[in-house]
């Protein structure tokens, strides 16, 4: 499973993900972080948790850049929760 930062810090993205729960985690803890610091996050959800399709996927678009200190909060989340953190996808 990877989690992986866009080059311009405005979106997320999580890919290869075998189990729902693992997404559902991180969408738990990540959501009202994101709004309280006024990134508006909006979710896009695609495939399915089947890794011979390749597994589930989820863009989070937000509306502004995110902070280093910030990209650091996500980046600790995610490997928390089991997934590697790549910045510049």
């Amino acid at each position: 499973m990877k989690c992986i930062l866009s080059k311009d810090r405005k979106s997320i993205l999580i890919r290869e993900v075998v189990n729902h729960v693992y997404v559902e985690r991180v969408i738990y803890d990540l959501n009202p972080i994101l709004l309280s610091k006024g990134y508006n996050p909006i979710y896009y959800f695609e495939g399915s948790p089947q890794i011979s399709e390749g597994g589930l996927s989820v863009t989070i678009k937000l509306s502004k850049e995110l902070t280093s200190e910030d990209w650091l909060f996500v980046k600790r989340l995610v490997e928390l929760t089991g997934f590697k953190a790549i910045e510049g996808g």
